[in-house]
């Protein structure tokens, strides 16, 4: 397994071709190797698995390093280089300044932007629930991370609009959801401290989670 390349490692964790006793060392070895260089190596067919795949590995933190990372070849790259959307190559606009070839250089292109799924899912923390397709049931998880104090997203189903809207202020965590009629969701918080809803304290179910109907919900709690 050493020696592998990233895309190596995120395709066949997220596609469950190891071995159950393999997952760990390969989630290792991936990590290790995005620290170690100091940015992501994929290409278009890894690029939308990689944090998902640092995500669900534990490897949360190495996620968020790398959507933090400013330097080529990475997200913000584009953003400081002007990018108001996502480009078909890290270096569609160079250091030196101008554009790469425009023949070969989609602007908005849908393979990098594969990150957008990751960071509605973990960084607002919406997401499907695969048993109940097109939102009829979803789940509101957000993750905190990479430094992050806020966080928010909206997500427009056949059912309505679904939202997510969440700050930390020292220990203080504020979660405002939005469940759409004729829908329910759980909410998974980041933080167990004396959890209260709308000002009431609030009762988990037996994973942890609140099941909610459709209506406004306002959740605090305490981080550590």
């Amino acid at each position: 397994m050493p020696g592998g390349k990233q895309t190596s490692y995120t395709l066949a964790l997220r596609f469950e071709l190891l071995p159950l006793n393999l997952r760990a060392a390969a989630a290792k070895l991936l990590a290790d190797d995005v620290v170690k260089r100091g940015h992501l190596s994929t290409g278009f067919i890894g690029v939308a698995h990689l944090l998902p795949a640092l995500t669900s590995e534990g490897r949360l933190d190495v996620a968020y390093q790398l959507l933090n990372t400013d330097t080529y070849p990475s997200w913000l790259y584009e953003i400081k280089r002007g990018a108001t959307t996502i480009w078909e190559r890290w270096d569609g606009i160079t250091v030196a300044g101008g554009f790469q070839d425009p023949a070969m250089n989609s602007f908005n292109h849908y393979s990098f932007g594969a990150v957008g799924e990751w960071m509605y899912a973990t960084i607002a923390g919406i997401a499907l629930d695969e048993s109940k397709p097109a939102f009829k049931h979803f789940v509101i998880a957000p993750r905190p991370g990479g430094g992050l104090t806020s966080g928010r997203g909206a997500l427009l189903s056949s059912y309505g609009r679904i939202s997510s809207d969440w700050t930390l202020a020292g220990k203080a965590f504020t979660l405002t959801v939005t469940v759409p009629v004729n829908t329910t969701a759980n909410v998974a918080l980041p933080y167990a401290g004396n959890v209260r809803r709308d000002g009431a304290a609030a009762t988990a179910e037996a994973d942890g989670s609140y099941l909610l109907g459709s209506g406004t919900y306002v959740f605090t709690a305490d981080a550590p």
